[in-house]
């Protein structure tokens, strides 16, 4: 075996899980549809039409319920996104939403 298929392996490896699957990302990224929901950071509603994240954390071992932040209240996991495509809906966005993603996931990484 040669050594580029080894490290490819290894690195295919770190994004998946103990079966050696590559894993979704846990964060989704949307314009609000409603404004029923709220941000669990700040507990304050997310308003219609306004980008908000969603995230299911890991409860017991599995994902549990689907919560939501304003995207200005979400610290991103530089070891869970790594760039912007990784958000799942990232690419249904517009030009100027993607830049909010994009500014936002840098400044998180600032905050981690």
């Amino acid at each position: 075996p040669s050594s580029s298929s080894s490290s490819s392996a290894a690195a295919a490896a770190s994004d998946s899980d103990s079966d050696g699957l590559p894993q979704p990302s846990p964060y989704r990224v949307e314009p609000a549809k409603t404004g029923r929901s709220r941000c669990k950071r700040c507990d304050s509603v997310i308003e219609s039409g306004s980008l908000r994240v969603g995230l299911k954390p890991l409860f017991r071992g599995k994902p549990g319920f689907l919560i939501w932040y304003h995207l200005a209240c979400t610290v991103f996991d530089s070891g869970e996104v790594k760039k912007c495509e990784d958000i799942r809906g990232y690419g249904r966005l517009n030009d100027s939403q993607k830049e909010e993603v994009s500014a936002r996931l840098l400044s998180s990484k600032k905050e981690e």
